[in-house]
């Protein structure tokens, strides 16, 4: 027993790849792996509504965001706003939902408005190694729906959500093929 866990051992610790390089997503700043604008408009040709939005600058989350109501049910008022990337409490728009910190806020957004959409942003984000998350109104408490860097798929649009199992099978399948 202690043969096959010393081989692992040793196996692991001379492999190249790691469980962190599984995780560790392509970003803006990589040009060897992020997408060319001319795959970006491929990826925006095949979603429904042909609503990709670059939501990459900054200094439109002030002007889009913060100026709207934060009151507690400010979720309603910003769930159409800014192309997903308004959160409820502005803070969580920062790493770690910390006002001092740096933007987290995703590159592109998808406006999902039917499950193919969601599955080409999958398999998108899957053959470019890009980070997914997901929006439905806005009021993650933990910012789960930010991430600099990531492809938003923006559900506050989705026409129904009626043959829930079968769009979930759907998104998983497209997922497990990374």
């Amino acid at each position: 027993m202690a043969f096959p866990l010393l081989l692992l051992a040793l196996l692991v610790e001379i492999t190249p790849i790691s469980a962190k390089d599984k995780f560790d997503y392509c970003l803006p700043s990589n040009s060897s792996c992020w997408p060319s604008q001319a795959q970006w408009n491929e990826l925006k040709s095949k979603i429904s509504s042909g609503k990709l939005h670059d939501i990459s600058d900054d200094s439109e989350y002030d002007k889009v965001c913060t100026a709207s109501n934060t009151d507690p049910k400010a979720a309603y008022t910003l769930e159409d706003k800014g192309e997903g990337r308004c959160m409820q409490y502005h803070d969580c728009s920062k790493e770690k939902c910390d006002d001092g910190a740096g933007w987290n806020i995703p590159e592109y957004s998808v406006e999902a408005s039917e499950e193919n959409d969601i599955i080409e942003a999958i398999k998108f984000a899957n053959q470019h190694n890009i980070q997914v998350v997901v929006k439905t109104t806005g009021h993650n408490y933990a910012g789960a729906s930010m991430g600099h860097g990531a492809l938003l798929i923006w559900m506050s649009t989705l026409k129904s959500m009626g043959k829930s199992r079968r769009l979930m099978r759907n998104v998983v399948k497209h997922m497990m093929q990374f």
